[in-house]
């Protein structure tokens, strides 16, 4: 069976790297490239692209994704944060469960299988009317990776 016709969020992306991560900001970008990925850098892989995958744009699994990107464009008073805070813990929680779910029965090193998300803070972004928010990726050997996204 070709490699891409297996589905799992652990086996689609792990060979390249699609994700950048800058060292100091932790600002998420997307990069093309062929450096394999393993252990925690795998896992952020992971996580991420589940974050930004909308649901219903995957025809082999349309509940896939927490859809942070559909938030774009949507009416949030940035002046009260709790509506914006809400909405990105409860679209995280989606993604924490699907790759838990997803890591289950696959032979991936305690590196590479998520433990726990946390969303760290929320906030206005560079730009007017951007928000940030800072998510902390924790693996089962409990190292952590940050992101802003």
């Amino acid at each position: 069976m070709p490699r891409w016709a297996i589905f799992s969020l652990f086996e689609v992306f792990v060979d390249i790297q699609l994700i950048a991560v800058h060292p100091t900001t932790k600002v998420v970008s997307l990069k093309s490239g062929t450096r394999l990925v393993t252990g925690l850098n795998e896992l952020v892989q992971v996580v991420v692209l589940s974050l930004f995958n909308n649901p219903g744009r995957d025809i082999l699994d349309p509940e896939r994704g927490s859809g942070i990107p559909s938030m774009i464009g949507m009416n949030y008073d940035t002046n009260n944060m709790t509506e914006i805070l809400g909405e990105l813990t409860r679209r995280i929680k989606v993604t924490e469960t699907e790759v838990l779910n997803a890591q289950i029965g696959l032979k991936l090193t305690s590196a590479s299988k998520l433990r726990e998300l946390k969303l760290i803070r929320v906030g206005p972004g560079a730009n007017e009317g951007e928000i940030e928010a800072k998510i902390r990726i924790i693996n089962e050997l409990g190292q952590r990776s940050e992101v802003v996204i």
